[in-house]
């Protein structure tokens, strides 16, 4: 109620006091992303038929919250779903041509479905931004670092173009930007890749957003400038009472950063838990405890027949990830899981509570079964790692 009449003032949503037990700052409900594909004509080129319709079903049915001041992480492999959502949230897909949007995303109680192009503007960039993917694509080459910064502030009419300069170049200051003055001045080309992530992320706080959505922003980037981008990233969380969505495939920076954890499987949510939970090994599906098992360890050594010691091979998971145009039926893991029977294939298990802040699409998985891959009990990091094959 708070934040309905706060909006009704025509306050931001982050001028509305929210209590505690209220409803999550950012709530997705059955989303579902599916796009329409032409998979082939009848009859070829002379033929007059028209191409038939197929469905990629990129996003399936999931359900996520988020809270002010909090990081949640949203891992997977890659063809997931988890930038289709992430592109979904901010209505960026180009729904009622080739994509079709349903489900409900309410960002402190509204519905961004239902609102109009309009009013979907007036949110995309200043209640809810985005740093992308690949920086080096996302930054424009013939325009300054300053003026994209300044972009939004401008669209928004936060500022007159001295006033967006200014803004943007203490947005350049607080993500640690040398000499932000030079650096406003500096066309993309000119920074070095970790430069330009930090700009991306410069741009996307720059309107003081409640909600920040981070998909994989340590993409192409050497391991010390990783960790300084994951540093920033929580500590502009910590600051400025940001939510963030952490999209990634480092489970250790989840483990560091995140307080849940959304374990995306072929266009679905197989798993939500602690991030804790995550970090210890306690994980219940399958495909959580086979990602863990894949990570490299540190100091593992294993000797093999040729007597080469002191190297481990990795343990990847078998088999890929389902087209999202042809989902198999029942369980979509099921033909990657060793747990697999028959029920798996004929039934599609539903996300289900097991513990408080903690649920799981299996139905084999439960706290006491342990681990899919190696039989071992799955409550540390270690067992869940198992020893490769």
């Amino acid at each position: 109620m708070e934040r309905e009449q706060a909006q009704s003032a025509g306050l931001s949503i982050r001028d509305a006091d929210v209590g505690p037990g209220a409803e999550p700052l950012l709530a997705v409900r059955d989303l579902r992303v599916y796009f329409r594909l032409a998979i082939g004509a009848r009859g070829g080129r002379s033929g007059g038929a028209a191409p038939e319709a197929g469905v990629a079903r990129a996003v399936d049915g999931v359900d996520l919250d988020l809270d002010r001041g909090e990081c949640v992480a949203l891992v997977g492999e890659s063809g997931c779903g988890k930038t289709a959502t992430a592109l979904a949230i901010l209505r960026l897909l180009p729904a009622g041509r080739s994509a079709d949007v349903r489900g409900r995303i309410l960002l402190a109680g509204r519905d961004l479905l239902s609102l109009p192009e309009g009013a979907m503007r007036r949110v995309r960039g200043r209640e809810i931004s985005m740093v992308f993917q690949e920086p080096q694509s996302a930054l424009n080459p013939v325009f300054t670092v300053g003026e994209q910064v300044a972009e939004s502030l401008l669209a928004h009419g936060m500022a007159g173009r001295a006033g967006a300069r200014h803004l943007a170049v203490e947005a350049l200051r607080a993500v640690g930007m040398p000499d932000p003055e030079r650096m406003a001045e500096s066309y993309p080309h000119e920074l070095s890749g970790g430069m330009k992530q930090r700009a991306l992320i410069a741009a996307a706080i720059a309107t003081s957003p409640a909600v920040l959505i981070a998909d994989e922003p340590t993409t192409a980037l050497d391991v010390t400038v990783q960790s300084q981008i994951l540093d920033l990233l929580d500590r502009l969380r910590r600051e400025r009472g940001l939510a963030l969505l952490l999209i990634t495939h480092d489970l250790g920076a989840v483990a560091d950063m995140a307080s849940r954890v959304y374990v995306m499987y072929a266009g679905k949510v197989v798993e939500r838990c602690h991030a804790s939970d995550l970090a210890s090994g306690n994980v219940l599906h399958p495909y959580t405890q086979g990602l863990l098992r894949a990570r490299p360890v540190l100091g593992a050594t294993a000797g093999n027949a040729g007597g080469d010691r002191g190297r481990r091979r990795l343990a990847a998971i078998p088999g890929s990830v389902p087209s999202a145009a042809a989902m198999p039926a029942g369980c979509r893991f099921a033909p990657r899981c060793p747990w697999a029977d028959r029920v798996c294939a004929g039934e599609e298990p539903p996300l289900r509570e097991v513990a408080p802040g903690r649920a799981v699409a299996c139905c084999h998985a439960s706290p006491d079964r342990g681990n899919a891959w190696t039989g071992q009990g799955c409550q540390d990091a270690a067992s869940c790692a198992g020893t490769g094959a």
